[in-house]
């Protein structure tokens, strides 16, 4: 029962987390689901349903079509609605039911496509991770579907450093003042930014991102996108949050990766010498965000502050003191009897009295509750 949840709520699901990133693209996204999967999404996970209209639906999958595996009826429900309203693009996600009966997302995405001639394509999502698998898996798509080459668009001109914010959702960054912000530490560092991924944003814009110099990775929901793009296109990235007197080092690296072309995870790199390796002073959540944070308070403070990351992805994200954890039960054996912990304020259910507690919510675990 170690993955049980008593006091916290769980993360936004993979599905929400493939919605989010793909909201802004103008694109049509299906949910092969029998129904709940779009109420959860718009209800608790999403910010901007009340301010922009996006095409998400729910594909309304019965006991008999799950059995049967009759797919020419969610084939023929997706074309008429794409030939109604004419998206830029399909995105059919998963849950759980198709995708313990195996049902064949890439010949239902390539049938689509070949009836209704728009680009459609699967996002492997199941319903059984968290939101940043989701974003994570929705962001590889769009670089393997949607990007377009510099031929087709055309030279940009500019004599700053030109980036992609990749890992920009609301999950992770739900004000519209939070995406200012990397906007802002953008420009006041003079680099350009070809695209963000994808708050405030457009499929035009993020069609233009391969004319970026630097992928600037600012949130884990990212970095499977960012190591695509270096893959086919040769583009660097580096890793981080601009927040603090950390946002000087992330500059700094930023430069540094267009000058060497290696890409970089940058507050892994701050020095700890002489610091306690096992601190008892934690910043939890995300591990882009939660790593940042901690590197920011290193820096500020002189003490170690490590990160206890508590979302799937951290492969490459972490310090060798930072901490994983997966379940409710390990994260309070971990800050339960902690010096100082940041977080969400759920978390502060989880420790003692004695813990100083700063609050930071976290829209992907608490969502409205505190915003």
């Amino acid at each position: 029962m170690n993955r049980a949840y008593k006091v916290l709520p769980v993360f936004a699901g993979d599905v929400s987390g493939a919605c989010s990133a793909l909201y802004e693209l103008g694109g049509m996204i299906v949910i092969h689901d029998p129904s709940g999967c779009n109420s959860t999404y718009n209800t608790h996970d999403e910010v901007r349903w009340n301010k922009m209209e996006s095409l998400i639906f729910i594909s309304g999958l019965t006991d008999i079509d799950a059995i049967t595996g009759n797919d020419d009826k969610l084939i023929e429900d997706i074309v008429k609605a794409a030939d109604e309203l004419k998206p830029k693009f399909i995105a059919i996600t998963n849950s759980p039911i198709p995708y313990v009966n195996g049902t064949d997302f890439d010949y239902i995405a390539k049938e689509v496509s070949r009836r209704c001639g728009i680009k459609t394509f699967p996002v492997p999502t199941n319903a059984f991770h968290d939101y940043t698998k989701g974003a994570g898996s929705a962001y590889v798509a769009v670089v393997n579907n949607l990007l377009k080459s510099k031929e087709e668009l055309g030279e940009i001109e500019s004599v700053n450093i030109k980036v992609n914010l990749l890992g920009v959702t609301p999950l992770d960054y739900p004000r519209e003042s939070d995406v200012n912000i990397l906007l802002d530490f953008c420009k006041n560092n003079d680099f350009e930014v070809v695209a963000n991924w994808s708050y405030l944003t457009s499929l035009e814009e993020v069609e233009k991102s391969l004319f970026a110099d630097v992928n600037v990775v600012v949130s884990s929901t990212g970095i499977a996108a960012a190591k695509r793009m270096e893959e086919l296109y040769g583009i660097p990235y580096v890793v981080g949050m601009p927040v603090g007197e950390f946002a000087k080092v992330f500059a700094e690296d930023i430069r540094e990766c267009f000058d060497s072309k290696k890409s970089k995870v940058s507050y892994l790199s701050d020095a700890v010498d002489g610091l306690e390796s096992d601190s008892k002073r934690f910043v939890v959540g995300e591990s882009v965000m939660a790593g940042s944070i901690a590197a920011d308070k290193r820096i500020k403070e002189g003490k170690n502050v490590r990160a206890v990351i508590t979302t799937e992805i951290y492969d490459g994200l972490k310090r060798d003191e930072d901490i994983t954890c997966v379940g409710e039960e390990e994260i309070e054996a971990v800050i339960r009897d902690a010096e100082y912990v940041y977080g969400d304020p759920f978390y502060k259910y989880l420790c003692n009295d004695s813990v100083e507690f700063e609050k930071e919510p976290h829209f992907a675990l608490s969502g409205r509750v505190y915003m």
